[in-house]
């Protein structure tokens, strides 16, 4: 079984103070994008990380066949929703093999790269995660196994991502797509543009 962990707390602050799970594209909001490339793609539980106050969020991620779960506290950083995430999937599945960690301002990311990295995941190194390359660049989301997930739970959430995956010494495991989506960071009015 592999989960996935959407990472939608964040206040939109850049975006003019619009949560970025609530922003479209076309008729779809940027979570029913990111939710369906989840499920499509052949994540088994879908997990939504929202912060307090946020019931539209929240009553959107019903909506789209996920949970919910509540960071208390995400002016920590991006990293304490992550291991608010990671801690509502493992309990509630203990024969996870691996979470996807998908920021929600990445909606153009395909379920086709979604099932080519849970297909890397049975075939990468140990203490590696996988990462998605498109033209030899980097981008999102990654995938964790377990082990791994377990170990990210035990460091600071004020941590970096970056910096906590590099402190369980784990290193990139790249699987080479064909998909810009992961590439293209919705932070901004004008990268909607």
């Amino acid at each position: 079984m592999v989960g996935a962990i959407i990472l939608a707390a964040g206040k939109g602050r850049r975006m003019g103070g619009q949560p970025k799970a609530l922003l479209t594209i076309g008729s779809k909001s940027f979570l029913a994008m990111v939710a369906s490339a989840c499920r499509d793609g052949g994540c088994d539980s879908v997990w939504v990380v929202t912060a307090a106050g946020m019931p539209e969020i929240t009553g959107l991620s019903l909506a789209q066949g996920a949970r919910a779960a509540i960071n208390r506290d995400p002016g920590r950083g991006m990293f304490s929703s992550v291991r608010d995430g990671l801690k509502a999937l493992l309990s509630e599945n203990q024969a996870l093999e691996g979470a996807v960690i998908f920021p929600v301002d990445h909606p153009g990311v395909s379920e086709t790269t979604i099932r080519a990295m849970i297909d890397a995941l049975a075939r990468k190194p140990e203490k590696t995660w996988v990462q998605p390359v498109y033209n030899e660049r980097r981008g999102h989301p990654i995938l964790v196994d377990t082990a791994s997930a377990r170990a990210l739970l035990a460091l600071s959430p004020t941590l970096l991502l970056r910096d906590a995956l590099e402190q369980c010494g784990l290193k990139p495991y790249e699987v080479d797509v064909e998909d810009p989506g992961i590439l293209k960071n919705l932070n901004s009015p004008a990268d909607l543009k």
